[in-house]
């Protein structure tokens, strides 16, 4: 979550300009939390975040979007139904490619430090 989406005290006016030209964030289930969707919804940014599968409706003005998605996959039934509609299968194609990627330069890969690292590559 870049800009720290999720941390505590952040107001909207402190992000980045650029952060207004995301039109969407797609995450695995394991990044969502209320918090952050509500904040990434706020900033007119539609998170692509399937809820946890107990997720429950809240109705409160804190979780709009969280509510919108539940009763969503709630009133079609299946989860598969929120990823075609908000485009969730893209985050495979980008995994697929980044693991092609990494297959082909990880190993020349040692290091954990990007510095270090456009060196090797390079």
């Amino acid at each position: 979550m870049y800009g720290g989406v999720g941390g505590r005290g952040c107001k909207t006016s402190s992000y980045p300009h650029h952060i207004k030209q995301i039109g969407k964030v797609i995450a695995d289930r394991g990044y969502y939390s209320i918090e952050i969707v509500q904040k990434l919804y706020d900033l007119g940014i539609s998170p692509i975040i399937p809820p946890p599968k107990d997720a429950i409706i809240h109705n409160k003005d804190s979780t709009k979007w969280h509510d919108q998605i539940v009763a969503y996959i709630k009133n079609k039934g299946s989860i598969y139904a929120f990823y075609s509609k908000y485009g969730y299968n893209i985050r495979s194609k980008v995994e697929a490619q980044m693991s092609r990627i990494k297959r082909c330069i990880g190993p020349s890969l040692k290091t954990q430090k990007l510095s270090s690292q456009k060196g090797k590559v390079l």
